[in-house]
């Protein structure tokens, strides 16, 4: 099932399995660690969902959407950031790199 969400004029698609839960809605029925969070906003920045420059959702965004602390959130930014995929702006947030740079080892 593909559910779309609307995050700051971004439509992202998430595939992932829903069950009901009470009044709030739906719920993705097995939460994303992590490591599949990041692999997820890799992917949407190299199929160019996210194009060079675009800014990322926040880290309350990302969550709130995939149902993660944002502390974790947080350390997936860094972890982007450190792969040369995004670049901080201290107090503006985090946007695409406008073009990957190598990774040193």
């Amino acid at each position: 099932m593909h559910v779309t969400y609307l995050i700051k004029r971004t439509w992202c698609m998430m595939s992932v399995k829903f069950t009901t839960c009470g009044e709030t809605g739906k719920v993705p029925a097995i939460p994303m660690t992590g490591a599949q969070v990041l692999a997820d906003l890799t992917e949407r920045i190299s199929k160019g969902e996210y194009p060079p420059g675009s800014k990322l959702p926040s880290a309350r965004e990302v969550a709130e959407l995939y149902r993660i602390s944002i502390s974790t959130a947080q350390r997936i930014f860094t972890l982007l950031q450190e792969r040369g995929l995004a670049v901080g702006q201290q107090g503006r947030g985090v946007y695409v790199a406008e073009r990957p740079r190598k990774r040193q080892p």
